[in-house]
């Protein structure tokens, strides 16, 4: 990690269209029930492309990085961030997250502010960015 933050994003579930809306709805079902993980799963499984429980186990875990949700006692709570995008879908509250918690989004931002590039000239500023 640079600087605490991790140096990689994951997609949620779904589309392009509908990733923002999936994990909206997701932390809204987290916010009204507090499930546990086995419900969580099922929840993700019926609702969203969720197939893997090692997918579904790698997505939940970078929610929980980027602190949109957290693990009590064996329950999954939203945090304050979580909550809020889960009532209001404000997308700049996830976009707040990845850039306090993710190494590299902002330069990625940066990049694509001004032009149109490939993921290739994408990856190599990051490498230029985190030669590390």
């Amino acid at each position: 990690m640079v600087n605490d933050r991790r140096m990689t994003t994951d997609r949620f579930f779904g589309s392009i269209e509908k990733r923002l809306e999936n994990l909206q709805s997701m932390l809204e079902f987290v916010d009204s029930t507090k499930p546990a993980e086995p419900a969580l799963r099922d929840w993700l499984k019926s609702n969203t492309a969720a197939e893997s429980g090692s997918t579904i186990e790698k997505y939940v875990g970078f929610q929980r990085s980027i602190n949109l949700l957290e693990l009590q006692e064996d329950q999954y709570q939203t945090t304050s961030r979580g909550a809020a995008f889960a009532e209001t879908g404000d997308s700049e509250l996830v976009f707040e997250a990845l850039l306090e918690n993710v190494a590299g989004f902002e330069t990625i931002l940066q990049i694509l502010d001004h032009q149109q590039t490939t993921a290739a000239a994408i990856q190599a500023s990051l490498q230029k960015a985190y030669p590390e």
